[in-house]
């Protein structure tokens, strides 16, 4: 699949509570099937979350790839418009789907029994990063033809 550079700048912040029954290698490994990036360095802070930035494309080319393998641009599309600001925007991952390597879009915070992984994505312009990642579903029905 061939991937168009991004139109923006853009620094990812990726995040996951790590409950205490839970294995913090799992959890590292759930956000990296997620990103689709294996050498990332993971931050644990004092609220128990752990945190991973990326500075570049290659944290959002494996969930644009995930997303239009499992035909989910259009509800990846509206959690990322409802959820944008002006300078970002956010959308949750089910953890444990993660961690088996299905990408597995969260509506909520409060459907996920052991949490959520959060990716935000921060830009002067989080309109263009959501028009890359998850275009409308006019735009890629006329790619396709």
């Amino acid at each position: 699949m061939n991937i168009n550079p991004l139109p923006e700048k853009i620094k990812i912040i990726v995040e996951a509570q790590l409950n205490c029954s839970e294995d913090p290698q799992k959890v590292k490994q759930a956000i990296k099937n997620i990103i689709g990036i294996e050498e990332i360095l993971f931050k644990k802070d004092k609220k128990e979350r752990l945190r991973a930035e990326i500075n570049n494309q290659e944290g959002l080319n494996n969930i644009f790839k995930k997303i239009r393998s499992k035909q989910s641009i259009g509800v990846t599309r509206r959690l990322l418009i409802t959820n944008s600001t002006k300078r970002k925007t956010w959308i949750l991952f089910h953890k444990q789907a993660a961690y088996v390597n299905v990408l597995n879009v969260c509506e909520d915070e409060t459907n996920v029994s052991l949490g959520h992984i959060k990716l935000n994505i921060h830009s002067p312009k989080p309109e263009k990063i959501i028009d890359w990642l998850s275009p409308s579903t006019s735009k890629v029905k006329s790619d396709k033809e």
